[in-house]
C-alpha cells in the first residue's frame, strides 16, 4: 500500500490545457499514469465540471483511477455534474457527492493540484 498524502487532485476538465483537445485528451492520461506511479498519492481527488467524464464507462483513465481507489485515495464526483451531463448510469469509479463535501477537501489540504 503507498502513502497517503495530504494533497488534492481537482480535475475540472476531461483534458488537461487549453488549445489542441486531442493533445490534451494524451496529456491527461499520462498526467493520471504519472501520480499513480508517485510513492504518495493524493488523500483526495476531486471531479466537476466536465472533469466528471474522467470517472466515466469507456474513458482510458478509468483502471487507473481504479487503483487509487483501491489504494486509498478517496474519488468524489460533483453530483450536479453528473446530473448536468445525465452521466449517473455511467459512473464507473468514485462516489456521486457535494459541492459542500468537494469544498471541504480543498479548504483542508495542504494543496490542490489543477491540471
Amino acid at each position: 500500500m503507498k502513502k497517503i498524502g495530504n494533497y488534492v487532485i481537482a480535475f475540472s476538465s476531461n483534458i488537461m490545457g487549453e488549445g489542441d483537445s486531442e493533445l490534451g485528451e494524451v496529456l491527461i492520461q499520462s498526467f493520471c499514469a504519472a501520480i499513480l506511479e508517485k510513492a504518495t498519492l493524493p488523500s483526495s481527488i476531486v471531479f466537476y465540471n466536465s472533469g466528471v467524464k474522467l470517472a466515466l464507462e469507456g474513458h482510458p483513465v478509468v483502471t487507473t483511477f481504479t487503483q487509487m481507489e483501491k489504494e486509498g485515495v478517496k474519488l468524489l464526483l460533483c453530483g450536479t455534474c453528473v446530473k448536468h451531463f445525465n452521466a449517473s448510469a455511467a459512473i464507473r469509479v468514485g462516489s456521486v457527492s457535494n459541492m459542500h463535501d468537494i469544498t471541504d477537501i480543498l479548504t483542508n489540504a495542504t494543496s490542490v493540484i489543477r491540471p
